[in-house]
């Protein structure tokens, strides 16, 4: 089974294809795709804000740290446990893994005032300030309140958007994130002509 994202409305959003399915696992899949498609049609529930920022979530298991699942990448070639494993509908944010910080400091972190501070860090090119602000627990993954534009988008468009992007990526920014009307950063780096923010 392969899932796909898109921006149009859950029907989009949420599109499955079947490839070798059980048969039990198929019916479960099947109910749950029409029980959405049901509370889309009666107008109730189902409606989210950037649906092309929500993902599906591998939740922390056996050790191993949760993770987002790759859009691209089949269900299939993830290791589950047992025949269908457990996963959430999240909206994407930086995954904690070694951090020890209550909610309380990562709330403090996040005002406008930093948020507005690391966008200039990565305008101006300040790749030092930049991963010590994530290393702190700063999460990459937001938008700009003036433009909309994801920090990973921001700067693809700089002259050397290499180290940027690094330390964005090394600081917990996922590549997927998009801007408030559906680009990512690859996108951003093509329209810009910027090869050396594709590689």
């Amino acid at each position: 089974m392969s899932i796909g994202i898109g921006k149009w409305g859950f029907n989009n959003w949420l599109y499955a294809a079947t490839d070798g399915f059980r048969y039990a696992e198929q019916k479960e899949w099947k109910w749950f795709v029409n029980q959405v498609e049901a509370e889309e049609e009666n107008g109730k529930g189902w409606e989210l804000k950037e649906s092309f920022n929500y993902g599906l979530f591998s939740p922390p298991s056996n050790g191993k740290a949760g993770k987002f699942l790759d859009e691209e990448r089949r269900l299939g070639d993830y290791p589950f446990n047992g025949p269908i494993g457990y996963l959430e509908l999240k909206y994407k944010r930086r995954v904690y893994k070694m951090l020890n910080l209550d909610e309380r400091q990562l709330k403090a972190l996040h005002t406008r005032a930093n948020l507005r501070r690391f966008i200039e860090c990565i305008n101006s090119g300040q790749v030092e300030k930049i991963a010590k602000m994530c290393a702190k627990g700063l999460d990459p993954n937001f938008h700009c309140q003036e433009t909309g534009e994801t920090p990973l988008t921001i700067a693809t468009g700089s002259k050397k958007p290499n180290k940027l992007l690094i330390a964005l990526v090394n600081g917990g920014a996922l590549l997927d994130y998009r801007t408030r009307d559906g680009a990512t950063a690859l996108h951003r780096a093509v329209e810009r002509d910027s090869l050396e923010a594709v590689r």
